[in-house]
């Protein structure tokens, strides 16, 4: 025991230490020797029990091809379809859009709305030639 040591704050000695040290590992393994008799020590067992005689290695390999196939080749699909139905639906509004304006502009007037106008535009006549004679005669 020396004086650097004791300032360190140690007041046992290195041989003393030593052999604490050792007793606390051995009741250390003794603790884990008996954490086989508790439930604890019961779920390690049945742990090892699965991994040691149910060989399932496979399930990894098959879960990530299922997850491949499912996530980016179906959902890929879905979305692909997803994406061209509203680019569809887009050009199939503009293109009702477009026939309605051709429809609109290029079907012409019928007789009806021809006579209508021709009606309109008489009586159009008839009103600014009265206008114009009541303006002329004061």
């Amino acid at each position: 025991k020396t004086t650097e040591f004791t300032s360190l704050g140690h007041d046992k000695t290195l041989v003393t230490l030593v052999t604490a040290y050792g007793r606390n590992i051995t009741n250390t393994a003794s603790s884990l020797v008996n954490i086989a008799t508790t439930s604890v020590g019961d779920a390690m067992t049945q742990v090892q029990y699965f991994l040691c005689n149910m060989n399932v290695s496979f399930v990894a390999g098959r879960y990530s091809q299922v997850r491949g196939e499912i996530c980016g080749t179906m959902l890929g699909g879905f979305a692909q379809i997803n994406f061209s139905l509203w680019i569809l639906a887009i050009f199939l509004e503009m293109n009702a859009i477009l026939i309605n304006v051709l429809a609109t502009r290029l079907r012409g007037i019928s007789k009806r709305e021809a006579m209508e106008l021709d009606e309109g535009v008489d009586s159009f006549r008839r009103r600014t030639e009265r206008s114009l004679t009541k303006d002329s005669i004061v």
